[in-house]
């Protein structure tokens, strides 16, 4: 008899039993058929509360520079160093079946299988976050998921938000320009824009901010073109990196890092703890000091899964998987994800997904007791007093540099760019804030305008011409 994939059943009771009928007595105790219909209720396992939708494939990592002065983490010792590693791209706020071209902050995250366990690189497509204070993070997804009434997408809940938390304002200026508008992963950088710490031997350390740079991108014209020639397809970033590694073009990122000594952490003009600012690279603000970045590496992927639930989706992925070298920093932020991103990972794969075949080291993991006992040494009472200085209750209320750092990038756009760069902030917001009330669009102009006023009065402009043809519109 031929094989039938069609009704074959994984660890039945009876492999060979292919009539579903049951027996004339009990017509319901078919164990092949209950199996088969247990696995089936049970395939599906909880989607992650964030980053839901993803892809993903593996690759390599190599030490292209020596940065031994700084570091004493193995997998980054030695030029030419190689290390396996498995990357997931992912969307952030919308559900697993959402499109993945939606304007929304991208995922990248990196699993690399070290000779001292595995370390993970938990980053975003853009270098700074929305916020500073962890107990405001699940009021900022659920602002940007569809309404609990409607299930429907309400922008008025996101620009409610917005305007009641000043700090976004920074990235919700980089989300809405064409930085944000990113329609294939191959282009998207990835930044895990907390501060760590690199801790050396002899227990002296700096605080680091790394981040990955792609070869690719950004490619601003592919990604219009992609929103223009597919607009209802789902999976245009998954599709692209799928053919991409099947015509062997293998995308690649560069590795930096940036490097601030904690002694010199107070004396800056800004909390390097405050993962709503960037460490500026030379671009903005012009009297921040630049902190320059070291190259340091090269992650280029290879191939894909063969099976995408197994190899990627049981991936779990957290900021706390760390290996001897690297440790947090006090950022309440980064603090609080040490916590969630395990505990959220127990909650959608059980109490024993590190033991999962995606989740296990690769290489056999040396004994690192040694290490684990460099911890890193204490500094100066000046810098002590900073800490708990700038991760005090207070420090999370609204200040000035809220408002300085997206109008300098604001500022900074005709120059970075172009002037239509800068007015595709201008539409972008626009077409969002154009489908609120006019209460809250008042609102938000006003929050606008403390960025800067020219960037008030042109979104106020362009969102009630747009209100005005809708209005005509529907009285067609």
């Amino acid at each position: 008899m031929a094989h039938n994939p069609s009704t074959e059943t994984k660890g039945s009771h009876d492999a060979g039993l292919k009539d579903n009928r049951g027996t004339q007595s009990n017509p319901g105790l078919n164990y092949n058929l209950l199996d088969k219909l247990a696995q089936f209720n049970r395939e599906k396992i909880p989607e992650r509360a964030v980053h839901a939708r993803g892809a993903g494939a593996y690759g390599e990592f190599e030490v292209t520079d020596d940065i031994s002065d700084i570091c004493d983490i193995d997998m980054l010792l030695g030029v030419g160093k190689k290390t396996p590693c498995v990357v997931r791209f992912s969307t952030t706020a919308l559900e697993r079946g959402s499109a993945e071209a939606v304007r929304d902050v991208k995922g990248l995250a990196v699993k690399f299988f070290t000779q001292q366990g595995n370390w993970d690189w938990v980053c975003l497509n853009i270098p700074m976050f929305f916020i500073r204070d962890p107990i405001k993070f699940p009021d900022l997804v659920h602002a940007q998921r569809p309404d609990p009434k409607t299930n429907l997408t309400n922008p008025s809940n996101w620009w409610e938000f917005v305007c009641n938390n000043h700090e976004t304002l920074h990235m919700v200026m980089f989300q809405f320009s064409d930085f944000g508008t990113m329609f294939d992963y191959r282009s998207m950088s990835g930044y895990v824009g907390h501060a760590y710490k690199w801790v050396k031997p002899d227990g002296s350390w700096k605080y680091v901010h790394w981040f990955l740079s792609s070869d690719q991108g950004p490619n601003f014209e592919q990604g219009s073109q992609t929103k223009e020639l597919a607009p209802n397809d789902q999976e245009s970033a998954t599709r692209d990196l799928n053919e991409s590694l099947e015509r062997g073009e293998c995308p690649s990122w560069t590795a930096n890092v940036q490097v601030i000594d904690p002694e010199d952490a107070h004396k800056l003009p800004f909390n390097i703890l405050d993962v709503t600012k960037h460490w500026n690279l030379g671009n903005y603000p012009p009297d921040i000091p630049v902190i320059p970045s070291r190259r340091f590496g090269k992650l280029t992927l290879k191939k894909g899964p063969k099976d995408y639930f197994r190899e990627i989706e049981q991936l779990a992925f957290s900021p706390s998987h760390l290996v001897p070298g690297v440790e947090p920093s006090e950022d309440p932020m980064l603090q609080a994800r040490l916590f969630a991103y395990p505990d959220a990972q127990r909650h959608r794969l059980g109490p024993h997904n590190l033991e999962m075949p995606a989740n296990q080291p690769r290489q056999t993991v040396e004994d690192t007791k040694a290490k684990d006992s460099v911890r890193p040494e204490p500094k100066s009472q000046e810098h002590s007093a900073w800490v708990s200085e700038t991760t005090s209750s207070e420090w999370s209320q609204p200040n000035e540099l809220d408002y300085k750092f997206p109008r300098e990038f604001w500022k900074s756009l005709p120059v970075l760019r172009d002037d239509e760069f800068q007015n595709n902030v201008v539409v972008n917001i626009a077409e969002s804030v154009s489908r609120t009330p006019s209460a809250l669009r008042r609102k938000v102009y006003r929050t606008l305008g403390l960025v800067a006023s020219d960037l008030a009065e042109r979104v106020e402009r362009m969102t009630e011409k747009l209100v005005m043809e809708a209005e005509k519109k529907a009285k067609l």
